[in-house]
Parts: C-alpha cells; sequence; structure tokens
C-alpha cells in the first residue's frame, strides 16, 4: 500500500475544495491545521470509479494530532463531519485526512472533498461587546461598537456567500456523479443486451442442428 501526504493550507472561514484520483491500493493524506475557537467540517464525495462493475466507495479516515483516530468510516460513497470551535474531542493542531482505496485491486476512485475551516471568535467578542454596551454609554464607545457590527456584518455575508458558493459546488459534483452514474448503467444495458440477442442466435441455430439431426436420423 502507498501512501501520499499534503499539508492543507491554514484557512480561517475559507473552503479549500480539492478533486484527486485515489489509485487502486493507494491511500491520499492531508493535513489541516486548527486551533482553539475554529470550527472544522470535512466533507467527502466519491464521484467516480474505474472499472464497469466496481463501486463508488472509498475507506475515510480523521486522527487527532496525537495519532488516535477521531472518524473511521469504511466503504463509504460520501460523508460529512463537524466539530464544533472549543469542542474538538482531541485538542488543537494538525489533523490527518485520509482516503484509503487500499482495498481495491481493480479500479481507481475520484474523491472531491472540502475542508471548512470557521472562527467563532469574532462572535464570541460581538457577545462581549453586546455585555459591555449596557454599562458604557459614550458616543465613542458606542461609534467603536457600530464599527464591529459593521465588520461583523461583512463577516456574516461573507460566510454565507462561502457556504452557497460550497452547495453549488457539491450540487454540480453530485449531478456529475449521477451523469457517470447513467452512462455506466446504459453501457451495462447495452452490454447485457449484446449477450442476450447473442445467446438467443446461438439458441436458435442449436436447436435447428438438433431438429436437423433428430430427422435424419430417423430417415
Amino acid at each position: 500500500m502507498m501512501m501520499n501526504c499534503l499539508l492543507l493550507p491554514a484557512i480561517f472561514l475559507a473552503v479549500s475544495g480539492l478533486e484527486m484520483e485515489i489509485s487502486k491500493g493507494q491511500q491520499e493524506c492531508f493535513f489541516q491545521a486548527v486551533e482553539d475557537g475554529e470550527t472544522i467540517t470535512v466533507e467527502y464525495m466519491v464521484t467516480s470509479s474505474t472499472g464497469e462493475f466496481s463501486r463508488f466507495d472509498i475507506d475515510f479516515k480523521m486522527t487527532q494530532p496525537g495519532g488516535a483516530p477521531v472518524v473511521m468510516e469504511y466503504r463509504k460513497e460520501e460523508g460529512h463531519h463537524r466539530y464544533a470551535g472549543g469542542k474538538l474531542p482531541h485538542g488543537t493542531g494538525d489533523y490527518k485526512i485520509c482516503f484509503d482505496n487500499s482495498f481495491s485491486f481493480v479500479s481507481s476512485k475520484t474523491v472531491h472533498f472540502t475542508v471548512e475551516i470557521e472562527d467563532d471568535t469574532n462572535v464570541a467578542a460581538m457577545k462581549n461587546l453586546e455585555n459591555l454596551d449596557q454599562i458604557q454609554d459614550s458616543d465613542e464607545f458606542q461609534f467603536q461598537l457600530k464599527a464591529f457590527d459593521v465588520e461583523h456584518l461583512l463577516y456574516v455575508i461573507k460566510q454565507k456567500i462561502l457556504k452557497a458558493s460550497n452547495l453549488q459546488s457539491h450540487m454540480l459534483i453530485s449531478h456529475g456523479k449521477d451523469i457517470n452514474l447513467a452512462d455506466r448503467n446504459i453501457r451495462r444495458i447495452d452490454s447485457t443486451s449484446l449477450i442476450m440477442v447473442l445467446l438467443a442466435i446461438l439458441s436458435f441455430f442449436l436447436q435447428a442442428y438438433l431438429i436437423k439431426e433428430m430427422f435424419t436420423l430417423k430417415m
């Protein structure tokens, strides 16, 4: 089994979308840094598989900085995992994300996956300022609060746009996967129909030959 590793860039409020082909018998791994107060979301989907009768499946594993597994899934077509900021089960650091196709000796798999990192510190700071607003009445403080309101609003808008873009990308990938499945099913139907026609023709000639031999023996 071969394994390749890649360090994903540290991102804040961003979606990192990648598509890769995992050859038969191989494993691909990536690292993503997660800090305190951040939320990590990992979503993946197997979009294609070589071979007419191979399945769209992959093994998925996510491990903590210490090396112990956080998530382990086997023979899955897709998956979605999210850990909220401050609730990471095994602390902060570099989390390892692996897609394993070592169980397959025939087909390669194409996997599309996204890693989303959200920084929740702005939300906490906003709540703190709202609490301070109850005891601070100065014009300067009110101006700073309004400025932070605008900054937070821009932050939320950017977050929504990125999530909408991620959702649209996911829908396009799903559509492409459906097209691949439809094409494969059409090829299977065509192949099966051709085999059935050939068997019918062979059966016809075999029956004709047997009938001819039967009459020849009677004569």
